[in-house]
């Protein structure tokens, strides 16, 4: 009987890990993303700032992740999500932080909350 038991809570706690991976793949649908523009061609001390940004985006916990795509030449675009809750605190937050590190020419928020 004790054997059937660890048998059934093994294929038990097999079925929730499985369960929680395939719920972690879908994509939330209350997430809500946020895009950045990022020149390019910066010089380190820009660079240093942006990821700095980018550090405490993930450490202030709007996001866990930030994606990097090319969009031209000249520019990167970064995304996350964040919940709907964060977006406007984070999108002031970011714009804020563009303003005092003087970055205006190097990042721009995509299409902010209003």
């Amino acid at each position: 009987m004790i054997r059937e038991r660890k048998e059934y809570l093994s294929v038990l706690i097999f079925n929730i890990i499985i369960i929680l991976q395939i719920i972690q793949q879908i994509p939330n649908a209350m997430d809500k993303t946020i895009q950045l523009r990022v020149r390019k061609q910066i010089d380190n001390s820009r660079e240093v700032k942006v990821l700095k940004l980018k550090g405490t985006l993930i450490s202030k916990g709007f996001t866990q992740i930030i994606h990097i795509a090319d969009q031209d030449e000249d520019f990167y675009l970064n995304s996350f999500s964040t919940s709907p809750d964060c977006k406007k605190q984070a999108e002031d937050f970011v714009l804020n932080y563009i303003s005092s590190h003087d970055l205006e020419d190097t990042i721009s928020l995509l299409s902010p909350v209003r």
